[in-house]
């Protein structure tokens, strides 16, 4: 397995290939994104494009965008979408490879925002949940 990260140049000629993985991650945002935000966070250089590439298969089989947040007294690698393919082992090599490169970028720490069963899978790393999200959709009056 193999994790990387993407140059922007060379999104355009992989990313039919990626989205699938980030398809449900996106959905997830409940309207926030769509997949054609995902691709131009990237293409702009707001956001980073990250895969994890299957050495036997020759397929991406994992993929996250992250992007910078800087908070007044923090740098933050934010992890905003990740997907895979079921049974996919890249997850401890792209975690490994995020947390180094956040490092190398002047970071603190990474965070990001997940369906509840990732604050279980993280633990393993180190990860802590720290709070809950709550939204509330406002309806015209």
């Amino acid at each position: 397995m193999t994790a990387s990260l993407v140059p922007a140049e060379e999104v355009p000629f992989i990313w039919d290939e990626v989205a699938p993985h980030l398809e449900k991650a996106v959905k997830a945002s409940r309207g926030k994104y769509e997949m054609s935000d995902a691709l131009e966070l990237v293409l702009f250089g707001q956001g980073h494009l990250w895969i994890g590439y299957d050495d036997e298969t020759k397929q991406i089989d994992t993929a996250a965008i992250t992007h910078f947040l800087e908070y007044p007294r923090k740098k933050v690698l934010f992890c905003l979408f990740v997907g895979s393919k079921a049974g996919t082992s890249c997850k401890d090599e792209m975690i490994a490879i995020l947390k180094d490169w956040a490092h190398d970028n002047g970071c603190s720490t990474m965070e990001g925002i997940g369906r509840p069963g990732w604050s279980k899978y993280l633990k393993h790393y180190g990860g802590n949940k720290v709070s809950d999200l709550y939204e509330f959709d406002i309806e015209e009056y």
